[in-house]
């Protein structure tokens, strides 16, 4: 036992010798706190990456076949990309041509381009015999296909309005939309200063062809 100058016993201190056994413990639960905060922070930074390379690319825009979506959009693989309003006001002012024409009652003429089987087409009847089903806002609906000539006529007839349509007198007043499914609106003159107000709907297919699913007037 050790002793003091004046011989007086010396003896442990209790807390210095917790202290010193607290050191030597703090050492080895140092180095596995490191070694844990390491493993968590690799953890969490591969997930992270991960998560990012899982991450799939956004599909470029368009999508489909000839035919348009809901709403007269036209979206496929092949979509034309775009806009150009001077082939919307082409294809219009063609199919007005072809209304005027009255040996076009075949459908091929009638609605140019390759039409989907769901399309159908908008016009605006001259009276209630005309063809198709009636709509709240007045216009009636024919299907693009399987339509009866005497039928096809009678829609021709209403677009051009009996003839009364000049299709070179089409000017456009507003666009809309792309080539995947456009909108215009247009005034035609149908007769000694009658002008008619007009709106059409329509897209390209993937070779630039046009379909038509609406033309009405807002007389």
């Amino acid at each position: 036992m050790n002793s003091t100058r004046r011989g007086r016993p010396v003896g442990h201190s209790i807390h210095r010798d917790a202290l010193a056994d607290l050191r030597r413990a703090g050492k080895p639960a140092g180095f596995f706190l490191l070694a844990l905060l390491v493993v968590l922070a690799l953890f969490v930074g591969g997930g992270v990456l991960v998560a990012h390379r899982s991450v799939p690319t956004p599909p470029a825009q368009g999508g489909g076949t000839d035919g348009p979506a809901e709403g007269g959009a036209h979206e496929g693989p092949d979509a034309p990309h775009g806009a150009d309003p001077a082939a919307w006001q082409e294809a219009v002012t063609a199919f007005l041509t072809t209304a005027d024409d009255p040996g076009a009652a075949d459908a091929s003429r009638w609605f140019p381009g390759a039409a989907d089987p769901t399309d159908r087409f908008a016009y605006t009847p001259l009276g209630p015999g005309d063809p198709g089903e009636r709509q709240d806002d007045g216009t009636a609906q024919v299907p693009h296909t399987g339509l009866p000539g005497s039928d096809v006529r009678a829609v021709l007839d209403a677009v051009s309005g009996d003839g009364a349509v000049a299709p070179d007198t089409l000017a456009v007043s507003e666009t809309s939309g792309s080539d995947a499914g456009w909108s215009l609106r247009f005034v035609v003159r149908a007769g000694d200063d009658v002008w008619w107000q007009g709106r059409a709907v329509g897209y390209l297919t993937p070779s630039g062809r046009a379909v038509l699913l609406r033309l009405v007037y807002e007389k």
